[in-house]
């Protein structure tokens, strides 16, 4: 007991008191020895000190868990003060230090993912509703891996089908291989997809050490058909709806340190993408960065402040200017992107159909105050605008630019967020569709 006291004086003392990981126990494994052996390496083996021990046994349970090996993550941790007598210990990385350090013994609970699942129920995300019912099965290997069929039916998506398998490994990798299918209707066409998509992806955590960009690698095959729904359609949009092949090879990387993607009270994200489409040989190039930061009021509502920049580019490698179908192209405006706008209210029209634009760039600038301190429910003030063309130099001119303000009101959920505005647009373009009044969004990604 006296030792116990000891050793809990020395930690509250000094929370950097130096550390080894000198044994691992588990009364039951559910996945394979030589992962728990990878992620011990990765994670808690390379702490030193007591406050990186408790930072990398965070990670250490994320990463159980996010990768589908186990459903929860508990432990006994058994603690005693080593002399210079004691056995090399498992962590070799070690600085030798003046004070004998603490040995730690972790003793691992691991409940076990249930190997097959089926659920139904709704999705949110820009502005759409989904339901949806899915069948799962999982870790049935003990690698982690996940065998998904998914099958979706909503206000804009007539049907989709899902078929997914999903592999971890290594503690920070991932890859899936997909086969899918969609048929979606926007703005009076249906758009049908069918094809196959493979993904490689990292996932360093933030705190894991000096790897904060994650990438991202996929490629893409799909058949597609564009087909009109309206009687009203203009002739640029019945020129479209057609049957092609798309063949592409996305690559992205992204440094995100934000506490939360909904609604970030802290943080930033830069992201990078660059889709080559090998078929009809053009280039597409986005980018966005956002900051997030905050401050405490003395009424004890914590204040958010959230700055966006977003922008995205073709470019073409056979010719001067590149042929881009039109479910491709870019198109902007709508309550979860450039508000005080319709929903692919932004850039050329051709009668009331929206044309989409090879260049765009959109900002934006929130503050969000909660109703009352931890409410989830928040106060909205904004400002936002862009531009979206098919000539990259109209983008440098800020006074062609479509910009609005506005306040609302908004809910922010861990897995969507809602809001309700009220929009005024400042500057438009002659085609610009605006929105004078109330809009909501309802999604995960906001400007």
């Amino acid at each position: 007991m006296e030792d116990q006291e000891k050793i809990q004086a020395l930690i509250n003392e000094n929370p950097h008191y130096p550390v080894v990981l000198t044994s691992i126990n588990t009364s039951n494994l559910p996945f394979n020895a030589t992962i728990l052996r990878d992620y011990v390496q990765h994670t808690i083996q390379n702490a030193t000190t007591m406050a990186e021990y408790i930072q990398h046994q965070q990670i250490f349970n994320e990463k159980l868990i996010s990768n589908g090996l186990v459903e929860n993550v508990d432990q006994n941790l058994t603690v005693q003060l080593l002399n210079k007598q004691t056995p090399k210990p498992l962590s070799s990385s070690m600085v030798a230090q003046s004070v004998p350090p603490l040995g730690l013994s972790p003793y691992y609970q691991f409940t076990p993912v249930k190997k097959f699942s089926a659920k139904t129920g709704s999705k949110i995300g820009n502005g759409e509703g989904d339901g949806y019912l899915e069948f799962q099965l999982r870790n049935y290997f003990g690698t982690g891996e996940k065998f998904i069929m998914d099958v979706q039916k909503g206000t804009k998506t007539k049907s989709s089908v899902l078929l997914q398998y999903q592999q971890p490994f290594k503690v920070w990798y991932n890859t899936s291989l997909s086969f899918f299918q969609n048929n979606r209707k926007v703005s009076g066409c249906t758009y049908e997809l069918s094809g196959l998509k493979f993904d490689f992806l990292t996932s360093y955590h933030r705190f894991s050490g000096k790897h904060v960009w994650n990438h991202a690698i996929s490629f893409e095959s799909c058949a597609r058909t564009m087909k009109n729904n309206s009687r009203m359609k203009s002739l640029s949009v019945l020129f479209q709806c057609q049957e092609d092949w798309k063949n592409s090879l996305t690559y992205t990387i992204s440094n995100d340190t934000r506490d939360n993607h909904v609604s970030p009270t802290m943080g930033h994200l830069l992201k990078f993408s660059n889709e080559l489409e090998v078929t009809t040989l053009w280039n597409k190039f986005q980018l966005e960065a956002s900051k997030a930061t905050s401050t405490i009021l003395s009424s004890g509502r914590q204040v958010s402040f959230i700055g966006t920049l977003k922008g995205g580019t073709f470019a073409s490698l056979a010719t001067a200017s590149p042929y881009v179908p039109y479910i491709d192209k870019f198109q902007n405006g709508g309550g979860n992107d450039i508000r005080g706008f319709d929903f692919m209210g932004l850039g050329d029209k051709d009668h009331v159909d929206s044309l989409g634009g090879n260049h765009y760039m959109s900002y934006g600038l929130s503050m969000m105050c909660p109703l009352k301190p931890g409410s989830n429910f928040k106060w909205h003030l904004f400002f936002n605008g862009g531009k979206l063309c098919n000539d990259a130099k109209k983008l440098v001119k800020v006074q062609e630019h479509s910009t609005a303000i506005g306040f609302g009101i908004l809910y922010s959920h861990p897995s969507a967020r809602f809001e309700l505005n009220f929009t005024l647009p400042i500057s438009a373009s002659e085609t610009d569709l605006q929105r004078k009044g109330f809009q909501y969004g309802l999604g995960m990604s906001f400007l």
